[in-house]
């Protein structure tokens, strides 16, 4: 029932609280994350007063989903670990409103919980989420062959599956950017280290030191973190390849299956930000997240919405349709024209571009890496 929820955390006061999120001087995406429980209800208050108001009057995405994902954590034990999420925007957040998210305790089991967030603004949702929970088990491992981290980096191009550092990649002439737009007071770092026309290689991290106090803390900063660059890789093959503009795009969902919690978001992690599919004014992006040593920590997927102006769109679905009756017109038409189309695009139209400055690279495990202790709308 709500408000049974363990006592020590609901009650804690705020020195306390400020103490678990992790440092002397929070952040200010751990201060936005500390959200204020309502009468001890399943009831929680969150707001951009610690981090500011974005410039597009719009709320961030990730800042929603990493708040919901927080209250969802306020009520379940400690013992139990967030292991998957998905969440649906479903309306644009207003910058600057408090919002209020209500959690429903849809399930509590031996092993796993289940937690549906409701994220309202103005008396309307604006957003949902559903987090499952587990209490940490012994179970066999196993990774595909061909997503290690190693395997990626060599099939983009780096001799050996090694990386250049993100030291070596700034000595050279990289720029350390904020990790989203909406990080105001430049507490997230994230450095470009390769691209291509589907793809992107990029270090992403928390800035300042994080607590190892609740796993909570590194997963919801994960969290926030992923809601970056992955509606623009959905329309870089349209843009790059054929110049072609949208005039709107924006996420949908977003979904994170935590493999586990030892990681650190305070370390830097390589986001493997690719897309695989778009149609019919949708696509699919996806970030694999590792660790400095090549462990794949996460999996993030997110699908997006990305429309052309509507008189465009009318031109180039009668191109479409007209291409269509030709190729049915005459046999082998169709792979005649997918054979121009492929010599056009050119042998080269994926590929890499170099590191910065042509920074030295180095391992990917790198020498004297620190062992991780735990885990627009």
């Amino acid at each position: 029932p709500p408000g049974s929820g363990p006592p020590p955390r609901d009650e804690m006061d705020a020195e306390q609280r400020m103490r678990i999120l992790g440092s002397e001087i929070p952040s200010s995406l751990q201060l936005a994350l500390d959200l204020k429980q309502v009468a001890r209800c399943d009831i929680f208050i969150g707001s951009e007063d610690a981090i500011g108001q974005t410039y597009h009057g719009r709320v961030f995405g990730g800042q929603v989903l990493a708040q919901a994902l927080v209250a969802a954590l306020r009520t379940v034990p400690d013992d139990l670990h967030i292991h998957s999420l998905h969440g649906y925007f479903l309306l644009v957040g207003t910058s600057g409103v408090e919002l209020l998210f209500e959690v429903d305790r849809v399930r509590d089991g031996r092993s796993f919980a289940t937690r549906s967030v409701k994220a309202l603004q103005q008396n309307k949702a604006i957003f949902q989420l559903t987090a499952s929970f587990h209490k940490p088990e012994w179970g066999p491992a196993f990774q595909m062959p061909g997503t290690e981290l190693v395997e990626i980096v060599r099939e983009k191009g780096f001799t050996g599956g090694v990386l250049p550092t993100p030291q070596e990649l700034v000595a050279k002439g990289a720029q350390i950017e904020r990790g989203t737009f909406a990080d105001n007071k430049g507490d997230t770092q994230c450095v470009e280290i390769s691209r291509g026309v589907w793809w992107c290689l990029r270090y992403y991290r928390h800035r300042t030191r994080l607590s190892d106090d609740t796993p909570g803390v590194h997963a919801s900063i994960l969290a926030w973190l992923t809601d970056s660059y992955m509606v623009e890789i959905v329309c870089v093959p349209h843009e790059s390849r054929h110049g072609m503009e949208f005039s709107q795009r924006y996420s949908l969902d977003h979904s994170i299956h935590f493999h586990t919690l030892n990681f650190r978001a305070d370390e830097w992690m390589v986001f493997f930000i690719s897309t695989s599919v778009s149609g019919g004014s949708r696509g699919l992006a996806r970030i694999q997240v590792y660790t400095l040593d090549g462990r794949l920590v996460a999996t993030v997927t997110q699908e997006a919405v990305m429309r052309v102006p509507k008189e465009v769109a009318g031109k180039l679905r009668e191109a479409e349709e007209k291409l269509s009756s030709d190729q049915g017109a005459g046999a082998g038409m169709g792979f005649e024209l997918a054979e121009r189309r492929s010599s056009r695009h050119g042998p080269g139209c994926d590929a890499q571009r170099p590191p910065a400055g042509g920074a030295r690279q180095r391992p990917v495990a790198h020498a004297g890496a620190r062992p991780s202790p735990r885990g627009a709308r």
